[in-house]
């Protein structure tokens, strides 16, 4: 609905909210709710929780340090636990799946990347992706916006 209400603003000349009543009712409508939408979507975006259980922090520390190289079965051999209990301990600590976590750590890192001023191809598969689709779709849906976008505006 709000994109809908965004869209209908261009029906209004600026400045039309000082003269039009309607115009100033809709706007005054329209700002807070967009301001709400940027801030819920800040605080569910960039979310990366860290453990206190060493089994998982260990695991963390080398999923950050080589996103690219992470799969589930090294990540288990340095927690030392059995599949079922590292996502048990895993979600208990984070709030967050395994495959969440990880994705997004890696979005992350890929959007370091990219700010750096790095090709869209090597960030995807510098942080594990087989796919540049794949890796335009995950960043996109998880960034608003597409790599080459949010690259261009970093640089």
């Amino acid at each position: 609905m709000l994109q809908e209400m965004l869209l209908h603003t261009v029906h209004w000349q600026p400045g039309s909210a000082e003269h039009d009543p309607i115009a100033r009712s809709f706007f005054q409508t329209v700002g807070p709710l967009c301001t709400e939408q940027m801030q819920a979507k800040t605080a569910r975006l960039f979310k990366l929780p860290r453990a206190t259980h060493p089994s998982i922090v260990r695991v963390m520390e080398a999923a950050l340090t080589s996103p690219r190289q992470t799969n589930l079965n090294l990540m288990l051999r340095h927690a030392g636990m059995s599949e079922r209990s590292f996502r048990r301990h895993f979600h208990g600590e984070t709030g967050m799946t395994w495959q969440n976590w990880i994705a997004q750590a890696r979005l992350f890192h890929a959007a370091n990347l990219l700010a750096e001023g790095q090709r869209v191809t090597d960030v995807a598969a510098g942080v594990g992706y087989a796919s540049l689709s794949a890796f335009a779709k995950a960043f996109t849906n998880l960034m608003g916006m597409s790599p080459v976008h949010f690259r261009n505006l970093q640089t």
